[in-house]
């Protein structure tokens, strides 16, 4: 709640800003101060107040977002119980002597193979 008491000031800051920049103009032909020095604050003064609004719109917009995002329940995701079965060193030596065996490996493969198989251990 206090980000949007914040916020809330914020806005009346911004309001009495823009307020000054309406009075402004008529104070300078008021008080008959119309020179360059003049005219360049008031440039200043009304960027300033553009860029107040901008990061004041920012900050309600991710406020708003935050407190939006929050309020999503997104699904925890769910942990496989399973365990993965390791296999041991002499199912995997074993099915490597198989596809020699069968042709598929050459003998350098299998002794290259086995090394990294034992290397591993």
């Amino acid at each position: 709640m206090g980000i949007f008491k914040n916020n809330f000031y914020m806005g009346i800051l911004l309001v009495l800003l823009w307020i000054m920049y309406g009075i402004l103009p008529r104070v300078i032909t008021f008080f008959n101060l119309d020179n360059f020095l003049t005219r360049l604050f008031t440039k200043l003064f009304l960027y300033m107040i553009i860029i107040s609004t901008i990061f004041v719109i920012f900050v309600i917009l991710v406020t708003f977002l935050g407190s939006v995002y929050k309020e999503i329940k997104l699904p925890k995701p769910s942990i496989n119980k399973t365990q993965h079965k390791e296999i041991s060193i002499t199912e995997k030596l074993s099915s490597l002597k198989k596809l020699k065996e069968s042709g598929v490996l050459t003998n350098e493969e299998f002794k290259k193979k086995r090394k990294k198989i034992l290397d591993e251990f």
